[in-house]
């Protein structure tokens, strides 16, 4: 049996190793590249209706990506660093028709600025439509803002 405030030094081990933890992933955050983790974006889209987007920037430079337009599959790319909080990212989807056939392939190139709260990015490029034989269909300007999703400790 633990005498004195032995018993507190060991009842308090638990909460050292959580607080320790969690330092530990506010370190591993601060030393990551700010765009890593997964954000919710609102694109403008000239000439279709508006869509909501999710997401997803890796370490080592993969991203991958939803949205609500049931025309528009996920999209798989890449992004890489230019400059401080400033990126570059190409990626691809499919394209279908009402009826699911395949139309070909969307390809967004863009540049991201993060804002320096590192909580929200804005971003401007191009949309590039190409039919099932890679030829270019229509290229249009794309805008978007984002928000990282991020936890929010709500109970």
């Amino acid at each position: 049996m633990l005498k004195g405030a032995g018993w507190l030094a060991v009842a308090a081990l638990p909460l050292v190793g959580a607080w320790s933890s969690l330092a530990d992933a506010g370190i591993a955050r601060a030393q990551a590249e700010p765009l890593e983790g997964s954000w919710k974006t609102e694109p403008a889209r000239e000439g279709e209706p508006p869509a909501v987007g999710l997401f997803t920037y890796m370490a080592g430079g993969t991203v991958i990506s939803t949205n609500n337009d049931p025309l528009l599959g996920p999209a798989h790319g890449v992004w890489v660093r230019v400059g401080e909080r400033e990126y570059d990212y190409v990626f691809e989807r499919s394209r279908w028709d009402a009826d699911r056939n395949y139309l070909g392939i969307r390809r967004v190139q863009a540049r991201i600025n993060v804002a320096e709260n590192l909580d929200t990015h804005s971003l401007s490029g191009v949309a590039t439509d190409f039919d099932v034989a890679g030829n270019i269909l229509a290229m249009r300007q794309t805008t978007a803002q984002a928000t990282r999703i991020k936890i929010e400790t709500t109970y």
